[in-house]
């Protein structure tokens, strides 16, 4: 088993909008990803429109499928995330 210092993992990116993975575990992905400006946490299924004022470091746990864009293709769609 591997630690993980998810405060040393944010300090190797600042790009925003661009999830890093940093681990896996039963068929998900822990990811990292730095947002600002609209992003909010919503039911799956839900069109939203989130929003965060200032920079906010996010944890998420996704299946390793997931798509941070969900069906909707933009600029901010990463098809391929690095790992670090």
């Amino acid at each position: 088993m591997n630690k993980v210092s998810v405060a040393e993992k944010f300090a190797l990116f600042d790009e925003k909008w661009s999830p890093k993975i940093v681990g896996e575990l039963n068929g998900q992905y822990v990811k990292l990803v730095k947002v600002q400006g609209e992003f909010f946490i919503v039911p799956a299924g839900v069109e939203h429109k989130p929003e965060a004022p200032e920079e906010a470091h996010v944890i998420l746990l996704e299946p390793a499928s997931a798509v941070n864009t969900g069906d909707v293709r933009d600029e901010r769609t990463r098809e391929h995330l690095d790992w670090i």
